[in-house]
């Protein structure tokens, strides 16, 4: 092991200015800026907006007279699609910025940036577009078209088509980046070892990085070509080093970095620098296969249990309500005043009771289940789009 005095002269060496502002921007909390303010504010008028769609409705501005009366059911599912929507929007909205720095920049995901920022900006409009649609057919506006006359699930399923496009794209590029994320880390201490073995056989850095760059690495494998070519071009290395920390950009190899760099400025014993590192993030990686191991029941246990519900529901209004329902009007019209009179519920109303209860598992479910398995709300996003595609395929469709 290092001594105690070389590894407090190693922690005084200051780091370079690139290094020192990616690991401060790191550990600080971000303080809100102008366009954080504005997603903020636009938060804040989604209930406004809410709001003010009930009093046209109840206005009558936004409802057909001649449809005659409707549930509240309906109409709920229609506000969960608006607010879902806006949501996203929001979301969206506040992560521009840092999209379009990242498609702009040096990264390695800067293709995939410029895609994401470019679906995204043509997704949720349209995600706007179908959640407005929604409202239209559910008030009657579009009736004179005819493609929706005579179809009553029609608006709900609009409604959680836009969530659907408005949440999906976001969870299929979160997930893509975190998956390559996962990739390069996961190779990313065999970069290490490697380097540790080439310098205890006597190579300097520079020339261990060169030797590293004939080895397989799986995703890093073009980062670190690239990093040895700017060596053999005369870069320095730890110039080199900080672009390639810059150009991956993960959390793990940017600290990774920044602890290599400080023991080559000190000159102390890097050998043990590196075999520090290597351990560290081996495991790292070691807790994270652990704890997604250990979830994976928790998250199997979700899907299962929304299985059971779209089954039961799927049971109950095909086969049972129907049932039950014809049985009561055959009664309230022996007895002059059918009870399905009297309680205004039909068919179509269970239909919409159920297709919202099975929208708010969904999301409710998906979220928790992305939060319990990978700790962040962007995974939750991709499992609350699997169960919302499966709540409209089978609540809305079947």
């Amino acid at each position: 092991m290092a001594d105690p005095d070389d590894e407090r002269q190693l922690h005084s060496v200051p780091l370079p200015p690139m290094v020192r502002d990616a690991v401060e921007r790191e550990q600080q909390p971000s303080l809100p800026t102008g366009s954080a303010r504005m997603v903020y504010l636009f938060l804040g008028l989604i209930p406004t907006l809410l709001v003010a769609i009930v009093v046209l409705v109840r206005a009558g501005v936004l409802t057909n007279a001649s449809k005659g009366a409707h549930t509240p059911w309906d109409l709920s599912i229609l506000f969960l699609g608006a607010a879902a929507t806006m949501a996203m929007a929001a979301l969206v909205a506040s992560r521009t910025p840092l999209l379009y720095a990242r498609a702009r920049g040096p990264g390695m995901d800067n293709k995939a940036a410029m895609a994401e920022l470019v679906t995204l900006l043509v997704t949720i409009p349209i995600a706007f577009v179908v959640a407005g649609l929604s409202i239209a057919v559910w008030s009657g506006a579009l009736d004179g078209f005819g493609l929706f006359a005579g179809r009553p699930m029609a608006p709900p399923l609009l409604a959680g088509v836009a969530i659907l496009v408005a949440c999906a794209p976001t969870a299929y590029f979160a997930f893509l980046r975190d998956r390559k994320i996962h990739q390069m880390e996961e190779r990313f201490p065999d970069f290490l070892r490697d380097l540790n073995e080439s310098h205890n056989a006597g190579m300097t850095m520079a020339q261990a990085i060169r030797v590293a760059s004939r080895g397989d690495y799986g995703k890093l494998n073009d980062e670190v070509r690239r990093m040895a070519h700017q060596v053999s071009w005369g870069t320095p290395f730890q110039d080199a080093l900080t672009m390639f920390s810059q150009r991956v950009g993960t959390p793990l190899v940017t600290r990774s970095v920044a602890l290599m760099i400080k023991a080559t400025q000190a000159g102390g014993n890097v050998k043990d620098v590196l075999f520090a590192a290597a351990r560290d993030a081996r495991e790292i990686k070691a807790v994270e296969a652990e704890r997604r191991a250990s979830m994976l029941l928790y998250v199997i246990v979700v899907y299962v249990a929304f299985g059971v519900f779209l089954a039961v529901t799927a049971a109950l209004q095909g086969l049972l309500i129907p049932s039950v329902l014809g049985s009561t009007q055959s009664i309230g019209s022996n007895l002059g005043n059918g009870l399905i009179v009297s309680h205004g519920m039909t068919l179509t109303d269970f239909r919409y009771v159920y297709f919202g209860v099975g929208l708010v598992q969904a999301i409710g479910s998906g979220m928790v289940a992305g939060v319990m398995s990978e700790g962040n709300l962007q995974a939750g996003l991709k499992h609350a789009s699997i169960l919302v595609l499966l709540a409209i395929v089978g609540l809305g469709f079947l």
